[in-house]
């Protein structure tokens, strides 16, 4: 960091470079922060004024990658958005996977999303509900009163419903309303204040819609069923991640992509 006495009498232009100094020599010595910053001022054409850094993603890359090969998931995350963007489905994978085995959430949902695509030359559909329930368990977890659930409800609640409507046609899985009832159950359970004005209030919305629906095809023991595993319902969140942190795809090691 800069010391402000070290700003007094220089042009505007001056401090730019200076800052822009100080930065760079952080990243290039080892500061993983300073190399994300870097990236996220190169990736959305950020900090102008203040570091003279215009749009160029292919900088941004260069720098995520220098974070995230460090381990900073978020750098890892915006490396993937950025290959994903340029449509190189591995590359992307690679890193949004690296960035899910170190808790980063978002991450979690794409690993989920790709795994679950038919078009994605790793598909592993039953990976991919794993990582579905995975991701449902740690929202129980962190409990409806944490900061952290507030804040990624919307992708608690986008695991559970879709964990809903693939047991509900049979997507991915063999067709199940006793476990898609409990899934919608699960999706409506997220109390009304945290979802207000957010995409998790639409899906709870659906979900609700979508669970009375599906009440009319069940029985009432298979309703009584899934009630029971809505109220009994305490994921080991622990195991389930130990179910999913291997490398994949097996003997294909991630690394060997570029």
């Amino acid at each position: 960091h800069y010391k402000p006495e070290e700003l007094l009498g220089l042009s505007n232009e001056e401090v730019i470079d200076l800052r822009k100094k100080y930065l760079f020599d952080a990243a290039n010595n080892g500061g993983i922060e300073s190399a994300y910053e870097i990236g996220r001022a190169y990736s959305f054409g950020m900090r102008v004024d203040e570091l003279g850094l215009k749009k160029n993603i292919e900088s941004a890359k260069k720098w995520y990658l220098k974070a995230a090969e460090a381990g900073h998931k978020e750098g890892a995350y915006e490396l993937a958005q950025l290959w994903a963007d340029d449509k190189e489905k591995k590359v992307a994978f690679k890193w949004y996977f690296k960035a899910a085995k170190a808790c980063h959430l978002a991450s979690q949902m794409k690993v989920a999303e790709y795994l679950l695509d038919d078009d994605f030359i790793f598909n592993d559909k039953a990976k991919g509900m794993e990582w579905l329930w995975l991701i449902a368990a740690i929202g129980y977890e962190h409990g409806k009163k944490s900061l952290i659930y507030r804040i990624a409800t919307d992708v608690y609640a986008t695991a559970r419903y879709k964990l809903g409507r693939a047991y509900e046609l049979g997507d991915w899985v063999a067709k199940d309303y006793v476990k898609a009832y409990w899934a919608y159950n699960l999706t409506t359970s997220l109390s009304t204040d945290l979802t207000k004005d957010r995409s998790s209030k639409t899906l709870r919305e659906l979900a609700k819609i979508r669970r009375d629906q599906l009440e009319k095809k069940m029985t009432p023991d298979q309703i009584a069923e899934a009630q029971k595993l809505t109220t009994d319902w305490k994921p080991n969140w622990e195991q389930l991640y130990a179910g999913v942190m291997e490398d994949y795809p097996p003997g294909y090691p991630l690394w060997k992509i570029k």
